[in-house]
């Protein structure tokens, strides 16, 4: 599976170096380096390339939470009167 910028997944199958876990979190910025929220560590994109092996999945969980909180964000926008700024 190709990583997609700004989705989160889930390491399904660990990578052949150990870099990424079973049941890792990684994102890929939209710079091309991936964010490994377990170990707290990044890759740049230059050796996003070495790392090889793993699999991945969309960590749907996360997907649909950051689209309720966006859908809850814009009813507070909408719901708004006009004029008024959110601090």
């Amino acid at each position: 599976m190709e990583l997609q910028q700004g989705k989160r997944y889930i390491v399904t199958k660990a990578s052949e170096c150990g870099t990424f876990r079973v049941g890792d979190r990684i994102r890929m910025e939209s710079d091309g380096s991936i964010i490994n929220r377990e170990s707290g560590m990044w890759l740049d994109a230059d050796e996003v390339e070495s790392i090889v092996g793993f699999d991945v999945e969309e960590d749907e969980d996360y997907t649909s939470a950051e689209i309720e909180r966006f859908q809850r964000e814009l009813m507070l926008m909408e719901a708004r009167p006009p004029g008024k700024e959110i601090l």
